[in-house]
């Protein structure tokens, strides 16, 4: 995890299959970083429109 993302803000992510379980890319704009997460079990929760 990045250390100097505080006050900085969460900009795009993706989610997408893994041999071990599934990848979370996320971009942060302070500073300007990707990174993921890696998890072999993950909820996904969204608003219906």
């Amino acid at each position: 995890m990045p250390e100097n993302i505080k006050g900085g803000f969460w900009l795009y992510d993706e989610v997408y299959p893994a041999k071990s379980g599934f990848e979370l890319h996320v971009l942060f704009d302070i500073p300007f970083i990707e990174f993921k997460i890696v998890a072999e079990d993950i909820v996904v929760e969204g608003k219906n429109h």
